[in-house]
């Protein structure tokens, strides 16, 4: 079983409203149909409701946190940009970005923007091969096999540029 790796939704599930930015909110995790499913609830409809409507055997767990500030967090990264830039960087193919390339293929197959062709070994070394939804490409794409915080300070940059 896999978690649903999804960011905290806009709206409350018990009432539809939309989270304010800074707000408290309560996040559950459950299994519903032997799926597991995360409802985020705002703390006016957490104070009025049972979770689990009433049982709580479904709860694998729930959390606090605060909304975010749309304006201070990271820019959402556009998967049409995305490919632009992985085109661009293809063009040019300077050694310098290879992991910038790496990170934004992963972005796109993380966005089911790309898809993987194949994957080949060359000099101890593992290409993968990419091509768009949208028949873009294909690329080949060094695979850095890199941490996730590499990753999330690769991507970090890349949006500050941006």
């Amino acid at each position: 079983m896999t978690y649903p790796n999804r960011p905290l939704g806009k709206n409350c599930t018990a009432t539809g409203e939309p989270f304010a930015p800074g707000a408290v909110c309560y996040s559950v995790l459950r299994t519903v149909g032997g799926e597991l499913r995360r409802d985020d609830f705002s703390a006016e409809a957490w104070n009025d409701r049972t979770i689990g409507d009433g049982s709580d055997e479904d709860i694998l767990g729930w959390w606090r946190t605060r909304v975010p500030d749309a304006a201070n967090g990271p820019r959402p990264l556009d998967p049409d940009e995305l490919i632009r830039t992985l085109e661009q960087l293809d063009e040019e193919a300077n050694p310098s970005s290879e992991r910038l390339r790496y990170v934004i293929a992963l972005q796109l197959l993380n966005k089911r923007r790309v898809e993987l062709e194949s994957l080949r070994s060359e000099d101890e070394l593992t290409y993968l091969t990419l091509v768009g939804k949208r028949s873009e490409g294909p690329f080949s794409v060094r695979d850095f096999g890199l941490p996730d915080e590499e990753i999330e300070a690769i991507l970090d940059e890349f949006r500050r540029a941006g």
